[in-house]
């Protein structure tokens, strides 16, 4: 959904290939990382993790691939990271990078070192998760209901704890801990946002947990368990959007008071959705939210099980509307936002590019695919509830730059099947991709052009739903449609 209609979403282009797991063979890719340099975006770089290690992935291509981190502990959680870019007074800038089994590390822009804490205690390699707040640095312990915290400006050193188990009514460990600027009505004011296994999310303000009058506990709520990992949590234009057990939650919300009934979630209209995913799959790494303010748009990745052969999905949130959709056949096990693009990693070792009107744009130049999709409008009475319909016709209004491969069907009485499939596209493909092939050689895109044809329907009902299928293979949108129709009686 967009601010009008519906458009399909975009489709797919390989970036990387072949990035190795601990096992030599091409494995999944976990996070994606930008070292957003100070110098402009020129001097960015991208990085992959898997198992194995951490590889620079800024140009791209088939590898042969070797890390420019090699975990020292491989396997298992290692490659589920977090990460923070920090730049001190001075103007040095650092990545900063927190593995679920390998803890604190440091990219100055040239080679990677471990991090260090003065004292010999904590370890920095039990520092699953890192987050900045009030120009300090905090940690999250693993296996522990404790926050770590540096001084200001630093990087290493000494660090203090924070002791939050205490506060955790719902017992459990530490998952992560976010800043989150807002005003609470006394001005602007960086809050530390923290959540724990068990489901209870906190709000602290000040500025200095040193002093007790300077760290203060402004209320304690349980929001529901949220999925194993540490990335139930994300920052986004203002607020902090939260994946939890009971759906996607805004902390504006939590914070105002408001009770977590269905209609006050973000995810609302999807909670039935929702709600099956997180029940079967709560336990598995790989569930984040990724937004881009570019495209208007939010990704909230479902994870899948080793061996699972379902097709992927991911709920897609329109930032303007707040209309859901789903994201269908990606791959996606980790997603980045950066000046780069949208990007996201998946379970055979590639990175890709969420661009274009096409998938599986691959580098070895292997065919193409088109994107299917398919909606099913609410069921509407007609304003006769108790009366009879029969649809004669329905005629779709589209935006696109090819003549759309469609099928279009009439459901009524509540039916949920889904849509059946659509016909062939007719004639070639527009596959020319901007800057990777040539002019005068590659077959592109004409313009936009509103278009719009006449289907006949049948089947008769009390309440009345539109289903639609199809493919695309360049820029498509549906704005709206015409419905022809009678109205009987009650028998």
């Amino acid at each position: 959904p967009r601010e009008m209609g519906c458009a399909v979403r975009p489709g797919s282009v390989e970036l990387a290939h072949g990035l190795l797991d601990d096992t030599g063979n091409p494995g999944e890719v976990r996070t994606l990382m930008t070292y957003a340099a100070t110098t402009g975006a020129a001097d960015n770089l991208e990085f992959a993790c898997t198992d194995a290690g951490i590889y620079d992935v800024t140009l791209g291509g088939s590898g042969p691939w070797v890390p420019m981190l090699p975990w020292d502990i491989t396997g298992g959680n290692a490659g589920w990271c977090s990460f923070v870019n920090w730049t001190n007074l001075v103007g040095d800038h650092w990545l900063l990078v927190c593995d679920e089994a390998n803890g604190y590390w440091i990219f100055d822009g040239t080679d990677w070192s471990q991090g260090s804490f003065s004292g010999g205690s904590p370890d920095p390699v039990n520092m699953v998760q890192i987050s900045e707040w009030s120009n300090r640095l905090l940690f999250v312990e693993r296996d522990t209901a404790t926050a770590w915290y540096l001084d200001v400006g630093d990087l290493a050193g000494q660090v203090a704890p924070i002791d939050l188990g205490n506060r955790f009514i719902k017992g459990g460990y530490l998952v992560q801990i976010l800043d989150w600027t807002i005003d609470d009505g006394e001005g602007m004011d960086d809050k530390l946002v923290v959540l724990s296994s068990g489901g209870d999310f906190l709000a602290f303000s000040g500025i200095n947990p040193d002093v007790a009058s300077e760290f203060v506990l402004d209320g304690r709520w349980f929001i529901g368990a949220p999925p194993v990992g540490r990335r139930a949590m994300s920052s986004w234009a203002g607020d902090v959007m939260i994946t939890t057990s009971f759906g996607v939650v805004r902390a504006s919300s939590i914070i105002a008071g408001r009770p977590l009934a269905a209609n006050s979630r973000e995810s609302k209209n999807i909670t039935r959705y929702f709600r099956t995913d997180m029940r079967e799959l709560i336990q598995e790494y790989g569930w984040q939210a990724e937004f881009s303010a570019q495209d208007g748009f939010g990704v909230f990745s479902v994870p899948r099980p080793a061996g699972d052969t379902r097709s992927p999905h991911q709920y897609c949130l329109n930032i303007d509307t707040g209309a859901w959709s789903v994201f269908r056949d990606l791959d996606i096990r980790c997603m980045e936002k950066s000046v780069a693009g949208f990007h996201f990693g998946d379970k055979t070792g590639s990175v890709w590019n969420l661009t274009g009107a096409l998938d599986n744009v691959t580098l070895a130049g292997s065919e193409s695919k088109t994107i299917w999709y398919s909606f099913l409008t609410h069921y509407d009475p007609l304003d006769a509830p108790s009366s009879w319909k029969q649809v004669q016709f329905v005629r779709p209004a589209f935006v696109g730059t090819v003549t759309p491969a469609y099928r279009v069907d009439v459901f009524y009485d509540f039916d949920l099947t889904t849509p059946g499939g659509a016909p062939p596209l007719a004639g070639e493909l527009p596959a020319g991709l901007w800057d990777v092939n040539t002019w005068d050689q590659a077959n592109w895109a004409g313009a936009l052009n509103s278009q719009s044809d006449l289907r006949g329907a049948s089947g008769m009902g009390r309440h009345v739903a539109i289903a639609m299928s199809g493919q695309a293979g360049s820029i498509l949108a549906i704005l709206g449609m015409d419905v022809v129709y009678t109205v009987g009686g009650m028998l």
